[in-house]
Parts: structure tokens; C-alpha cells; sequence
């Protein structure tokens, strides 16, 4: 695996260079292995050497470092420990837990269709949703 950097990209292409300490290497956007964000120039890539279908030498199983996007360990502990202080709440309140579970439910899942509907549009590039 080599690391470099993005130092040129054709957004409207889908292609772009990596530069690393003694090469400059071809990637096409197909050769990411996830997509969390557009490559943008000064965007830190690891990737490995192959070849394409002309023998020509370009980046393959490209991956972001450091790009966000990715849930780990240390964000479930966070999430589980600041759920804490709301359950002990609800237990001492001595609320119907299936009220608290459809009402958590309903309100989850209103975010979660506004959050998807504001990243359609913004693949789109069309007017975003205001916060």
C-alpha cells in the first residue's frame, strides 16, 4: 500500500493524479473500494499499484484516510455512554416504555428520511435543505 496525495482532480471526469514522494500515479474515481466523499485536490489516498487495461501504471483499491465517515469503537462507547443519563431518566419517570419506543421511533425515523432527502439533493447539486 503507498499513501500520497491528490494533486489534481477532473471532478466532471472522474479522474484525477496521486503524488507520492517519487511518482505521480493515475486514479480513476471507479478505483475507490468506499465512497464517502469527491476526491478533491490535497485529500490524503492510500492505494495500491496496478495496471490498467492498456499496461499503464495507476492507482487501484483507493481508499480516503482520515475522511470521516467511518463508525468506530470509540464513537459506539461515546453514543452507549451518553445514552445512559435519558434511560435512567425514563426508569425514575416510570413512562409506558412502548409510548417512549414508538414516539423514539417516529421521531428517528423523521431525521433520518430528511437526512437522506438532503443528501439526495446534494449529489444532485440542487438547493440543500436548511437546517
Amino acid at each position: 500500500m503507498l499513501n500520497g496525495r491528490v494533486v489534481e482532480w477532473l471532478a466532471d471526469k472522474g479522474y484525477g493524479f496521486v503524488a507520492t514522494s517519487d511518482r505521480r500515479v493515475f486514479l480513476h474515481i471507479r478505483e475507490f473500494a468506499q465512497h464517502h466523499k469527491q476526491p478533491e485536490i490535497g485529500d490524503r489516498i492510500r492505494f495500491t499499484l496496478g495496471k490498467d487495461a492498456k499496461g499503464r501504471e495507476c492507482a487501484v483499491n483507493a481508499i480516503h484516510i482520515n475522511d470521516g465517515g467511518q463508525i468506530t469503537g470509540l464513537h459506539l462507547s461515546v453514543l452507549s455512554l451518553l445514552m445512559i443519563l435519558p434511560a435512567l431518566a425514563l426508569v425514575k419517570l416510570k413512562l409506558d416504555w412502548r409510548w417512549v419506543a414508538g414516539y423514539l421511533t417516529g421521531i428517528n425515523l423523521i431525521a433520518f428520511l430528511t437526512y437522506a432527502l438532503d443528501k439526495r439533493r446534494a449529489w444532485k447539486k440542487l438547493w440543500r435543505l436548511p437546517e
